[in-house]
């Protein structure tokens, strides 16, 4: 009989979708309830969010409810140290302990401790600067982009924020296993951003494993996770985003847990190597499959609301259910496409979500 696993996370298709190619049970907690998570999960969750006032009465349930032993989290519970903490005292948590999610959350010491070990990343400071170059302003839980915006003096702005000098260059990521002392790399990646609006001009919109790094390059990130990694006590699967400037690579933020980049490469394997963390193993084997992948958000180019029937793309993810209200600019949907060239493949996203648009005459 299959073992349940428990997923939190803004929106747990993926590690549902991962879950069951490894041989898992999902059980899901998140904020969409997709119509794809519900058929690959046991069931679903929907809360309108992590804070504990949300999170505790449905982990209660389950535990009274369900055989649940494991869980793991996705993008979103981060931002909720106290939420966090409380799925680690419920069930046994694999990936990162909460402490170590705090240290790397914690933007002051994560980058006191790049700047110690001689990692390069953006200038960055914690109270507004004097002169007028170019800054973005970050705010400290982010994920996903969101909430990122170019620094303007005159603007209102909250506590909870930081600064970092604007870098031209190609966004990355690289994805990597680890055990709190030794690293895997899995793969390195290209991401991209969208303007949603004036205010969201780094919005996360995809990523493909496929990077303008140098072997040289490549290198260097890797023996930079292996500083990381000993330092921080990372375990199971995480992401490393950067920014590439010809010569150079500087370091943005780690990702303490499975990233989007994770559906580019044997989802199934890297959730059993991401389970397997908890006894110190790294699967040292690729996790790479043929051709290119790439993912990609489709964002609604209006208001709409999803219709009781619709044929959707077999490319096509993260699907809303009938009757759901989507607001321009927000996502509709995901695509996940595989082609044995870049070409074919970007030609392949391009058509598809020109087919989406007709589906609902927006654009």
């Amino acid at each position: 009989m299959s073992e349940c696993v428990l997923i939190v996370a803004n929106s747990g298709r993926m590690l549902a979708q991962a879950a069951r190619d490894a041989g898992f049970i999902p059980l899901v907690i998140d904020l969409y309830a997709d119509e794809d998570t519900r058929a690959l999960s046991a069931r679903v969750f929907k809360v309108p969010g992590f804070s504990q006032l949300y999170l505790l009465p449905v982990l209660n349930l389950i535990k009274q409810e369900y055989a649940v032993d494991h869980a793991c989290f996705g993008s979103g519970l981060e931002a909720y140290p106290e939420s966090l903490s409380a799925l680690s005292n419920a069930f046994n948590l694999n990936g990162n302990a909460p402490s170590v999610v705090q240290k790397v959350q914690d933007k002051a010491v994560f980058f006191s401790l790049l700047k110690r070990l001689e990692i390069a990343f953006p200038e960055t400071v914690f109270s507004a600067p004097d002169d007028d170059e170019d800054w973005l302003v970050k705010p400290m839980q982010g994920h996903g982009g969101l909430g990122i915006k170019h620094y303007i003096k005159q603007d209102g702005l909250d506590d909870n924020v930081y600064w970092q000098r604007y870098q031209e260059g190609v966004p990355g990521s690289v994805l990597f296993l680890t055990n709190g002392s030794q690293s895997h790399i899995i793969g390195f990646n290209t991401q991209w951003c969208r303007r949603a609006d004036d205010r969201q001009v780094f919005l996360f919109s995809g990523v493909i494993n496929h990077s303008p790094l140098t072997e040289f390059q490549q290198q260097t990130v890797a023996e930079w996770l292996g500083l990381l990694v000993s330092e921080l006590g990372l375990t199971g699967l995480n992401s490393l985003d950067f920014i590439v400037q010809g010569d150079s690579v500087l370091v943005v933020e780690i990702n303490p847990r499975p990233s989007a980049s994770m559906q580019l490469y044997d989802m199934g394997g890297l959730m059993a190597a991401h389970m397997d963390s908890l006894a110190g193993l790294i699967h040292r084997r690729s996790y790479r499959l043929d051709g290119f992948c790439a993912y990609l958000v489709v964002f609604a180019g209006r208001d709409l609301v999803i219709p009781d029937a619709i044929c959707w793309p077999d490319q096509a993810v993260d699907l809303p259910g009938p009757g759901l209200h989507i607001k321009q600019g927000l996502p509709l949907c995901s695509l996940i496409v595989r082609n044995s060239t870049i070409e074919g493949l970007l030609q392949t996203l391009n058509a598809t979500r020109k087919k989406i648009f007709q589906i609902f005459n927006t654009g």
